[in-house]
Parts: C-alpha cells; structure tokens; sequence
C-alpha cells in the first residue's frame, strides 16, 4: 500500500508540473488552482513536495483551492480535465470532509478505503498536527471557493460602520493599513457616533419641545371641554356646547377623528416595522456567516473577488468579537432608536391638534429616521459610496429543491400576512388601551356635534367652476 500510494503522489505531482492549461502555480505555498472546476483538491506542496514524494503520508498533503469556471471568457474554451485528475479531486475532497482514504490505483480509479488514521499508521512519518490542520484548510479553501449568496451592506451610515470593523480595522491591527486605511476607518467610526448621538438627541429635544407641548395643548383642550360642556354628573349639554369656545380647537384634534388618525398611525407603524425588519435581516445575514478559523488573519474576513469588471469584496467570515461590536454599535443602537421614534411617534401624532399639521407631522419623523442616510449621501466620498456597493454579505449558498422553494415562498407570503395583521392589531391596542395621550379617553368628542364646525372650517366658500362669488365693493346688506 505505502509504495501504492508513493505512487499516486508521484503522479499527481507530476501531472501538476506538466498540465499548464489545467494548474498554474497560484502561491508561495504551492497552492494550485485549476479553471475548469470549483472543487478543492489537494497536492503535494512545493515545501513538503520531497518529503510527500518519499513517502505516502496523508499529513503531508496541502489543500488547493481551485478558481471558477467565469474566469475564463465565453469565447475561451475551458481545458477539460484528465480522468485522473478528476479522480484525484473527488478523492481528496472524501479525504477532507470525512476522513476516509480511498487509495488510487494505476488507472486513476479508486480501489479500497481505509481510514485516515490507518494510512497514517502505514507512514513511518506520523504527523498529526498536520493532518488535522489539513482538515481545517481544506473547509478553508472549500469555502472561498464555493457558491455563495450575496447580500447587500446597508447603504448608510450604519453599513459603512460595518465595513470599517471587517475590512479597515483588521488591516490596521495587522500592520498592514496605508494612510488611506486609516482616514476611512476614522471617518466611518466618527460619523457612526455623530450619527446615533445626533439622532438620540434629536428625539430628545423634538419630545421635550414639540411633542410633549402638543399633548399639554390637546389635555388642556379636552379638560375645558369636559368642565364646560358637561353637568357635574356627566351628561353632555347641547346649550353650554353653543357656548363653549374651544370647539374648533377640540373638533379639529386628530383623535377626534378615529378612523383618519387610525389609517395614519398604520401608515407609521408600517413604515417602522419596515426598519425593524432591517434590522432583522441584518442581524441574520451576520449570523449566516461562518466563524474566522483560529489559525486565519484577521483580514481573511473579506474575499475580494473580480466579477463582471467589478472588484467585489466578500464577507465570508467574522470573529466573534466582530460580530459583537457589529451588535454592540450598529444592530442595537439602530433598534432603540426605531423603538423610541415608534413610540414617540404615535404620541406626537395622536395628540396633534390639527387635522392640516398630521401630514407635516409624519414627514417630520421620516426626516428624523434618514439622519443616517442624510450623512452617507452628503459627506462620504464617491470612494465610499462605491465601496459600500460593492461589498457583500457572502454567507454560503444553501442549495433547495422545487417542493423545498416552494415552501419557503409559501412561508415568506405567510409571515407577510402576520406581519399586515401584527401592524393593524398595534394600531388598535395603542389607540384604546395603549395611549396616554388622554388618559382615560373615552372616545367621547362627539362628530354629530363638531360637523358644522367642520362644514364651517373646510368647505371652500366658491365650488368647482362657480363664478361670481368674489364680488367687488362693499356689501351692506
């Protein structure tokens, strides 16, 4: 068996020197790479070349990540592989993934399968280490090489504070940043704390200044109206309502109207579930990724790959400490700031005391949420903006039958219903139970009431194509 498999290596040795069209040396370490396939096969190093042709250990052997067939051109034909060489590939991808050996025979077909650890045994070299970081690199190589999925970085503040911790920060801890590694660092840290600084302090001053006036102003309405407009025992009296002067400010207040303040608190709330949902895509694209091996560099977190003309940067790993401070500074301020505006959101419009302001008041808050957005698109240069671009989630592709898509089609359209029906019933509990806007409201403005004055405020004097109704002169009767 040992002078079988001395054999193989010779051969697949030799096979890497003499097929140029097919391998090309592609590292120091004696790395091939082939164009006619995405497998990873393994071959005996440049280093460990002498002591792999002497002899058949397993340990030995070197991981070698293969390149994909789009690096050829359409109009290049793609050299087609011998049958040994794909004997070989198929056999030393069984070897890193499940541990069992299949010797090759002269004719390049597998003849038996031993374990790991007997051909191991009938080496005098016993070299475990290797062996088992063998393992570990060949999932490596396998994976810079396989199918992957693509996902988009947020086009925002938030995503070029991502790129900073993945890309710029491990170049710098390993010594290896240029000036410009650190200007984009520093930009992109300091404005992801300007940003959430500002935008916390903003919901800070818009509470304290306008929202919490505006709920003062619509409570001192509705507690005149009940003083005025009701007897010590509740019932509400037509001729102090005549007399009452705060009608108009009370028949205008938008929870006196239960249905238009209803379909535009929906529309809010949709709109932040819509940033929540963000969020949560996010956080799932950080958690399909792979853990950094031990044994890689930190800037191994990115692939950088050429696509179409496009240098494409691929995050096809984190370390768990990346992937903290990802949580720590991006996913966990984005979400308390969501929360917070959601609630004083739905405050601020529900105690609007115009029917005219609640639109001005709902582009108010949208302006608040696109902050991050607003610092991305003015201040970061074109450089950046490409860079988020071209920067991708790469988490590995997972491969579905027919019956198993359309089950996950069917399941999307499901959670799509829940979420609609999550939105409305929201709605509902914030304006009957939730609010304390007016507490205790008991719904009790009544429309019969305020239409006249309603007739009064927003019906236009002159109608459609109507003539003469602007006379000139005074009138004296």
């Amino acid at each position: 068996m040992e002078v079988q498999l001395q054999r193989t290596n010779q051969q697949v040795a030799l096979l890497a020197s003499q097929l140029q069209d097919v391998v090309a040396y592609s590292s120091p370490e004696g790395r091939h790479q082939s164009a006619s396939s995405s497998q990873v096969v393994t071959l005996c190093s440049t280093k460990a070349r002498p002591a792999c042709l002497a002899g058949p250990s397993v340990a030995l052997l070197e991981p070698v990540s293969l390149a994909h067939d789009e690096d050829y051109s359409e109009d290049e034909e793609v050299p087609a592989q011998p049958k040994f060489f794909r004997t070989e590939v198929a056999h030393y991808m069984q070897v890193a993934e499940t541990g069992s050996y299949t010797q090759i025979g002269a004719n390049g077909s597998p003849n038996q399968d031993t374990s790991r650890e007997s051909a191991r045994d009938a080496s005098p070299r016993d070299n475990r280490d290797s062996s088992a970081s063998m393992t570990d690199k060949s999932k490596k190589y396998y994976f810079m090489r396989a199918e992957k999925e693509y996902k988009d970085i947020p086009p925002d503040t938030w995503g070029t504070a991502i790129i900073a911790m993945v890309e710029e920060l491990p170049h710098i801890i390993n010594g290896h940043a240029g000036a410009h590694n650190y200007l984009r660092a520093l930009f992109s840290m300091g404005a992801l704390f300007i940003n959430a600084a500002m935008q916390i302090l903003i919901l800070y001053w818009v509470n304290k200044y306008v929202v919490n006036k505006s709920v003062t102003e619509i409570q001192n309405v509705y507690g005149a109206y009940h003083r005025e407009a009701f007897d010590v025992n509740g019932r509400f009296s037509e001729a102090k309502w005549t007399l009452f002067g705060g009608r108009t400010d009370l028949c205008q207040a938008t929870i006196s109207e239960v249905f238009f303040v209803s379909t535009i608190l929906f529309l809010w709330m949709a709109r932040m579930m819509g940033e929540v949902r963000d969020i949560r895509f996010l956080v799932r694209h950080l958690h399909a990724l792979p853990n950094l091996d031990k044994n890689s560099s930190l800037e191994d977190m990115v692939n950088v790959k050429e696509s179409k003309g496009d240098v494409i940067h691929e995050i096809v790993a984190l370390t768990p400490w990346v992937r903290t401070a990802i949580h720590v500074f991006v996913t966990a301020p984005k979400f308390l700031v969501c929360v917070w505006l959601l609630w004083m959101g739905c405050r601020w419009l529900v105690s609007t005391d115009s029917f005219s302001d609640l639109i001005q008041n709902v582009m108010a808050l949208d302006f608040i949420i696109r902050t991050d957005e607003l610092f991305f698109d003015s201040f970061f240069p074109e450089s950046m903006v490409e860079s988020v671009e071209l920067t991708k989630f790469a988490p590995p592709k997972v491969e579905a039958d027919a019956e198993e898509n359309g089950r996950i089609v069917r399941w999307m359209y499901i959670k799509s219903f829940l979420l609609a029906g999550l939105t409305v019933t929201l709605v509902l509990l914030y304006l009957f139970l939730l609010q304390q806007v007016i507490p205790g409201y008991n719904w009790d403005i009544y429309r019969d009431h305020c239409d006249s004055i309603v007739t009064e405020q927003f019906t236009p004097s002159c109608k459609f194509w109507e003539k003469g109704c602007f006379p000139y002169g005074h009138s004296s009767t």
